[in-house]
């Protein structure tokens, strides 16, 4: 993506997961929370201008992603 090597991993520890701790507390039988996170490549972090362009492949690559997502989660509600 414009010229960034995405890094794609899995279960990379990150300090944090209170909201997904609380989540899991109060609905463990209904809910899952699935951590995402992105690099600021999508803005200038000294002036806050954002790319919007950068913006918007960054949003339809994690939409295309849906599909699986929700048909992994099919898979282990059955």
């Amino acid at each position: 993506m414009r010229g960034h090597r995405v890094d794609v991993r899995e279960n990379v520890r990150f300090r944090g997961a209170h909201f997904a701790a609380w989540t899991h507390g109060c609905y463990p039988d209904s809910s899952v929370v699935l951590a995402v996170e992105l690099k600021k490549l999508y803005m200038d972090e000294w002036s806050g201008v954002i790319d919007f362009g950068h913006l918007d492949e960054l949003r339809r690559a994690l939409g295309a992603a849906m599909p699986a997502v929700l048909d992994t989660l099919a898979e282990c509600a059955a």
